[in-house]
Formats: structure tokens, C-alpha cells, sequence
């Protein structure tokens, strides 16, 4: 690898090492093309003449077999498998014995890499765990651009290939610039030990640490006895103390691996082989191991700083964050902001709205795509995300920039025009503000003052509660940008100078002798309904197959994905899937209904004549959903034609936002009345087994 040769003659080197340390007659390398075709890159063993010309395309072969499923395949008759494909200008006909295992990065495909003989035999664990671990030094060097100039014009890796997300618009306009991701993938250079036992102690001094920063964050006085925050924390010291999980990670480092790489190469095998999975449940917990992972790298590397001071046009992207950590970021570099999760409601969101960034939410996959510096578009107007977008693309957003930009001139240019109307009557024009940043603006727009000033949002990004000192401060500085100090009554020009100088009582703090005596119990949680619910449903017979805590977002859209999530493979016997938090709709319609009446018809929708034997309910655990005496709706494959039957087009009716009577002439609508509690929805999905 570190030899002066040109990157082709290092490929061919590679695979020649390769074959003569595992007495192999044959070693091939496949890369993935952005195309989805794999094409040959090096070999030791096949026609030469077939380097890149010789190609299979995904899914196609026992090469794109691999690529396409992620895993390896170990074959002593490669020709009597079902998959194999004859390529005739390798003269690969003569070799019976084939072991090909991906070339993974962060769960991506990015290659193949292939030995064969002749003779029919079945490579042993450690020869595949071997070929696994040169496989991982190779995705490395693709992804540092160890095969540029080595492709075709025209052609580009997998790599590198454009991507295009949908999501969901969350905060208004149009961004172009770089990636940072905000938390960056750590990047593995010692990939090999030199004593294995030495490494494993690392290891497991890692492992070590990692729990006790988990029991550490369980025991802290701000994380609750009960609730979803503290639910994903005992997720994770569950993770934490998997033996599995453990066991294959020591053996990585007994193969010769180092405690990070052992880490980056336990987890790749993970998320390639969960990234197949169609369960939501298990896909989610994907990201739990992500987040696990990450942490224990952590522990062995030490911190990893961001891109962000590198980059002057940043497109952040992350799966979720706070309030507080998007004000980390120096607001005049940001250019866009892309989120995993998120919605309308999310502080991060609304904090963004403020600043005036864009931003698109719901883009799964959105992490494990980018790469630090990766070109990309954030277009909050239409809800997409392009990574690496071609350069066509990329010219129409710069376009659409410059537009907005002539625009947003013409509209200075009025900025000191009298707010007259025709009429002669005088109008004040005001802007909204809740943070020290958005002052700047008010002399911008030309605005008369501030009409509203948002005091929640230093309560939304701070992380713990602001005292009194440090607000009085705040409104100060606030007053004098705005030239409004000498225009509010005296009384509170004094009060707010007190409180600067410290001449009022703080805001007491969790030390403070008068909490001493209190007690705060949580007696209930969305936790505790979904909990006692599982237990119901295991009590009637059903197996728990999921239990998912947190959901927001569009009420419809939840409703798609819990019919989907129904409707999908099961193992056969009575089933129950679970659902809680709160979601939003957003009103375009006339209509009458509510969240979780939202939920039912979309499923409804989805869920339309088909054959499953299948019930999704949708409730408030207060009994009140919206402003209706319905507390949801409970829905089944014959509901949406029992709305059609009674006259009424339920697809007009959700558009209309307008489940409530829909719902209502298929006897779908759940009344139980005030319950005089409230811990947010519940979703329950019923399946009946074969």
C-alpha cells in the first residue's frame, strides 16, 4: 500500500499479495460503478485483458449477489449455484471454488473482492475473515480517492455518484455549499495490531468506559425515572453489555485488526446487513449501534473535531440535534441544514426559521451518504436534498439563488418608502424576534421596532433554565439594539439595570436549599401506556413485534408507514406493533378531525382491500382528539371502501383535512371520553395470524 506505484499497478500488486498469501489461483476486485454496474479493476489469476471491460450489473451473478445482499458467499461448486453468471472474456470456467465478501464502508457497498481455485474446496472462517479484513483496508482506499483517473471518461464510482433525497420542507429557501457532518464519521487509520492481547485489553478498557458514561448519563438528576429519553439510554447499556456484540469485536482484534478497526469493521457488517431489513423497528435500532459505535470509537481515538472551521459554505447534516448545538455553529457560514428526523416543532427547527436557514427534514440515509466537503443542495422550497449534485443541477439552484437574491434587492430598494396606503393611512411595519442574532435584521428590513419578541426561544436553546440575571441581560441588550431603551417606562429601565448588576434574587438552582424537601415522581409516561399495552397484547396472545417511542411528523405520514409496517412480512403468528408520541397536521382544508383521526384514514388508505387480516387504532390517552368528541379512529382493510359506500371519497377527505366524518359513516371513530390524564397518542396495529 505504501509503495511509489502508479494506483493501477498498486491494485494489480494487491491482488497478486492476496492470492499468494492465501494460496489462491485466483484474485479479482470489483468495483461498484454510480451506474450500479461492478466492473473488474484488478485481477491476479484471469484474463488481463478483461480489466475493466469485464462487468456485471448489481443483483447480476455471484459478484452482484454480494453487492446487492452485502454478505459473503463461500462456494466449493461456484458453477452449480443458482446465481453464478459466465463471463467468457475472464476464462474464470476452470476455477470450481469461489469466497467473495464486500468491500463495506459505513455500511455502503462501495466493491467485491473475489478468490477462487480450481479444485472444490470450502475456504475456512479465518481465510473469509481474512479477505474481510483486506476488504475494509481497500474500502479505505477507494473512499481517499485511491481510484481516481483510473475509470473511464464518463464513468464515476459509486462513491461519488450524485444522490437525491425527498423530504420534508421545514424552514423556507434554498442553500448550496459543502457537508459537515455534526458528527463526524470517525475515520480509522491503524487498521493492524501487532499484539492482539495488548488490543483486546484496549478494547475491552473501551468497553469499559463506554458503560460507565452510560450508567453515568442513567443516574444524572435531569434524565427522569421514566420516559423515552431514559428508555434509549437503557437501550444502549443493553447494547453496551450484548456479549454478541463484544465477542465479535475480540475476535476482529484476535484476527489482527486493531480495537477501532475491529469496531468500524463489527459495525460496517451490521448496518449492511440491517440497511436490508424491512421491519421500521429494527431499521431504527440501526441507529442506536450507530450511536454506540461511534461512542466507543470515541473512547479509543479520543474527540473528533468537526469540518466546520474548514468550511465557509457549510450544509450541516445530522440525524437530529438541539437547539442549542445548531448556535455552536457560526451562523454566518451556515448555508443549510439537513435533519434525519425533525419536524415543524422541533426547537432546532424553529431556532433555524429564526436564523433564516434552510432546512429539510425526514431524509433517511442522509448521514451514511455524505462524506465531509461533499457538494450539496439543501432546497427548503421543494423539500429535496442533492449530494454531489451534477453540474447542470447545480447550475439551476445557483440560478434559483440568484434569483432570490435580485429579488430580496428589489425588495431593499423599497425598505425606506413610507408604509402609506393609497388612502393616506400610515402603517407600522414590525418583525418577529427571539434571539440576539435576528437584531441585526430589524435595521436590515427597515422595520419600525419589534412587534413580537419570542422570549420561549432562550428557554429552547439554553441547557438548563436561564436565571434571571441572564435574561434581564439579555432583554437589555435587546432594548438598546433596537433604540427602544429610552422609550419603556422608567420602571422597567430600572428593573432591568438591578438585575444586570445582580442586585436581584436569582432564579434558584437545583442546589437551592428550598428544593431540599421536594420530591418529583413521575407516576406516568407515554412509556408506562405503551408498556401496559404490550403487556395486554402479550396477555391476548399477540407477539410484540415492535414498541417505537418518539414518533412526530405529520400525523398522514405516520399513518402510511404504520399501515406499511402491517401490512409487511410477519412471521406467521398473531402480531402487535406499538406506536406512541405526537404528531402534527398541517391544516390546508376545511375540514373536521384530528391527529389521530388523521392517522386512521391515511392508514385506511394505505390499507385499502387488502388481504391482511389487520387493525390499526389511533387514540389520545386523553379521550379528546382536536376539537371533536372522538378520541381517534380505528381502521381496518374495508374501511376506506365502507367510506365510499356511504357516499364520501376518503381521499378527498383527507386532503380536506376532514377525517372526522369519513371516519364516522364506516363506525370507525373511537369515543371513550375525557380520561381526565393525558401522556400523549398511542398507535396500535393488530395483526391476526395464518
Amino acid at each position: 500500500m505504501a509503495d511509489s506505484l502508479d494506483r493501477q499497478a498498486r491494485l494489480d500488486k494487491i491482488v497478486q499479495l492476496i492470492a499468494e498469501n492465501m494460496v489462491a489461483e485466483v484474485c479479482s476486485l470489483y468495483v461498484l460503478r454510480a451506474d450500479s454496474v461492478l466492473e473488474l479493476y484488478a485481477t491476479e489469476g484471469l484474463n488481463p485483458g478483461s480489466v475493466h471491460l469485464a462487468q456485471l450489473k448489481l443483483g447480476q451473478g455471484l459478484v452482484g449477489t454480494i453487492a446487492a445482499t452485502a454478505r459473503p458467499l463461500n462456494l466449493s461448486q461456484a458453477q452449480d449455484h443458482p446465481a453464478f453468471t459466465y463471463l467468457p472474456e475472464t476464462g474464470e470456467e476452470i476455477y470450481k471454488s469461489f469466497l467473495g465478501v464486500p468491500i463495506l464502508r459505513a455500511g455502503r457497498t462501495l466493491g467485491v473482492l473475489v478468490v477462487q481455485n480450481k479444485s472444490a474446496r470450502q475456504y475456512r472462517e479465518e481465510e473469509s475473515e481474512a479477505l474481510e479484513t483486506v476488504a475494509m483496508v481497500v474500502a479505505e482506499m477507494i473512499a481517499a480517492g485511491g481510484l481516481e483517473g483510473l475509470q473511464r471518461p464518463g464513468v464515476t464510482l459509486d462513491l461519488s455518484r450524485p444522490v437525491s433525497f425527498e423530504g420534508v420542507t421545514l424552514s423556507d429557501g434554498i442553500g448550496l455549499g459543502r457537508v459537515v457532518l455534526h458528527e463526524p464519521r470517525v475515520v480509522v487509520t491503524n487498521l493492524f495490531n501487532e499484539h492482539a492481547e495488548d488490543e483486546v485489553f484496549r478494547l475491552n478498557d473501551a468497553l469499559a468506559e463506554l458503560r460507565l458514561s452510560i450508567e453515568n448519563m442513567l443516574a444524572r438528576r435531569d434524565i427522569a425515572a421514566e420516559g423515552e429519553h431514559r428508555a434509549v439510554l437503557e437501550a444502549y447499556r443493553m447494547f453496551a453489555h450484548d456479549r454478541g456484540w463484544v465477542r465479535r469485536l475480540e475476535e476482529a482484534v484476535r484476527n489482527g485488526l486493531t480495537a477501532e478497526a475491529a469496531v468500524e469493521k463489527v459495525q460496517s457488517d451490521m448496518r449492511a446487513r440491517m440497511m436490508h431489513l424491512t421491519d421500521p423497528y429494527i431499521r431504527e435500532r440501526m441507529h442506536d449501534f450507530d450511536d454506540l459505535a461511534n461512542r466507543l470509537l470515541r473512547q479509543l481515538i479520543g474527540r473528533v473535531d468537526g469540518a466546520i472551521d474548514e468550511i465557509d459554505d457549510a450544509i450541516v447534516i445530522a440525524r437530529n440535534m438541539g437547539a442549542a448545538q445548531l448556535l455552536d455553529y457560526r451562523r454566518e457560514r451556515l448555508r443549510g441544514l439537513v435533519l434525519e428526523e425533525g419536524a415543524a416543532t422541533s426547537h432546532v427547527v424553529i431556532v433555524a426559521r429564526a436564523l433564516g436557514i434552510p432546512v429539510v427534514g425526514q431524509v433517511t440515509g442522509a448521514v451514511s451518504m455524505a462524506e465531509n466537503g461533499d457538494m450539496a443542495i439543501v432546497d427548503g422550497e421543494d423539500g429535496q436534498v442533492h449530494l454531489r449534485p451534477m453540474s447542470d443541477v447545480a447550475e439551476t439552484y445557483a440560478d434559483r439563488i440568484d434569483f432570490r437574491t435580485r429579488r430580496r434587492e428589489r425588495y431593499a430598494g423599497l425598505r425606506d418608502k413610507p408604509c402609506v396606503t393609497r388612502d393616506g393611512v400610515r402603517i407600522d411595519l414590525q418583525m418577529n424576534a427571539g434571539l440576539l442574532v435576528d437584531l441585526p435584521q430589524l435595521a436590515e428590513a427597515g422595520a419600525e421596532g419589534i412587534g413580537l419578541f419570542r422570549t420561549e426561544l432562550q428557554f429552547m436553546v439554553a441547557s438548563t433554565m436561564p436565571r434571571a440575571s441572564d435574561q434581564q441581560r439579555l432583554y437589555r441588550a435587546v432594548l438598546d439594539a433596537a433604540g427602544l431603551t429610552d422609550h419603556v417606562p422608567p420602571s422597567v429601565r430600572a428593573y432591568l439595570s438591578a438585575g444586570s448588576a445582580g442586585a436581584i434574587p436569582e432564579t434558584p438552582g437545583p442546589d437551592h436549599p428550598a428544593f431540599r424537601t421536594v420530591t418529583t415522581a413521575v407516576i406516568g409516561t407515554n412509556g408506562t401506556a405503551l408498556a401496559a399495552a404490550a403487556a395486554e397484547a402479550v396477555r391476548l396472545g399477540y407477539a410484540v413485534e415492535g414498541v417505537e417511542a418518539g414518533v412526530e411528523g405529520e400525523a398522514r405520514d405516520l399513518g402510511r408507514r404504520v399501515a406499511e409496517a402491517m401490512a409487511g412480512p410477519t412471521t406467521g403468528g398473531s402480531v402487535c406493533r406499538l406506536w406512541g408520541g405526537e404528531t402534527t397536521v398541517t391544516v390546508t382544508g376545511g375540514g373536521r378531525g384530528g391527529r389521530n383521526q388523521e392517522v386512521a384514514l391515511a392508514a385506511a388508505l394505505v390499507l385499502d382491500a387488502t388481504e391482511a387480516d389487520v387493525v390499526v387504532l389511533s387514540g389520545g390517552t386523553d379521550g379528546v382528539d382536536g376539537p371533536t368528541d372522538a378520541a381517534g379512529g380505528c381502521i381496518s382493510p374495508a374501511t376506506a371502501a365502507r367510506i365510499r359506500d356511504a357516499g364520501l371519497d376518503p381521499s378527498a377527505r383527507l386532503a380536506d383535512n376532514d377525517a372526522y366524518p369519513a371516519l364516522a359513516v364506516a363506525a370507525a371513530l373511537v369515543h371513550t371520553g375525557p380520561t381526565h390524564t393525558n401522556v400523549a397518542d398511542v398507535i396500535v396495529g393488530l395483526r391476526a395470524g395464518s
